[in-house]
């Protein structure tokens, strides 16, 4: 071989698009995959330098736009010396196939979820309820949460009014990456889009609804 490329990722869903894009962008072999473990998967191609490192290259790209903290680490080995064969399987040399189905339907049981629950007619995230002028709760009171009950959108919006970051921070750190999702779609003006909302994960949702409340 004239060269090694390897990009490893946290996952098995960056795993598949970085071997995707790599033998869409360059004429390269995928050679082997391995489950290192701790959600590690290192995938391993070969072909010229220059086709390989191509390769590499567009898969960091697109393994970063799933989500930066993805993609674990890459490299390039020119002319690999022959002895790095024994890291390729004794019975086979190249990769099995990915089986994506689990995956696949993983992806459509959420999704059969999420419009389930947005079709509801009582959804969890309530709408914004103006304030009558006269209401003598003090700031505190209007923005306390009764324990127990579900967080609503004006609960974050109480929050904000009232300056209390902490709470917000608080309140969507604890919310699953479901609802996350969920509270995202029914914003406007959203820094991500809906389409893209999916494939958002935990830590980029907070990101972007913390932003999106301190700013609206």
């Amino acid at each position: 071989m004239n060269a090694l490329g390897l990009v490893e990722t946290k996952g098995l869903i960056a795993a598949i698009e970085a071997s995707d894009v790599m033998l869409k962008t360059a004429k390269v072999s995928l050679r082997q995959k391995e489950i290192v473990g701790g959600g590690l998967v290192t995938v391993m191609v070969t072909g010229d330098v220059g086709a390989v490192k191509t390769a590499v290259d567009a898969a960091s790209l697109a393994v970063s736009n799933l989500g930066e903290a993805l993609l674990a680490s890459i490299h390039v080995i020119p002319r690999p010396d022959e002895g790095l064969a024994i890291f390729e399987s004794a019975e086979e040399k190249s990769v099995e196939a990915f089986d994506i189905s689990p995956t696949l339907d993983t992806e459509k049981a959420l999704s059969e979820e999420e419009a389930q629950a947005e079709a509801e007619p009582q959804a969890m995230i309530s709408e914004e309820s103006e304030v009558p002028a006269d209401q003598t709760e003090t700031a505190a009171e209007s923005t306390e949460v009764s324990a127990g009950q579900p967080i609503t959108e004006a609960d974050f919006l109480n929050w904000r009014k009232a300056g209390k970051t902490a709470e917000i921070s608080e309140a969507l750190a604890a919310m699953k990456v479901i609802d996350l999702r969920k509270l995202a779609k029914k914003q406007t003006n959203f820094t991500i889009s809906k389409k893209d909302v999916h494939k958002a994960n935990k830590e980029q949702l907070v990101a972007a609804l913390m932003k999106h409340f301190e700013q609206h």
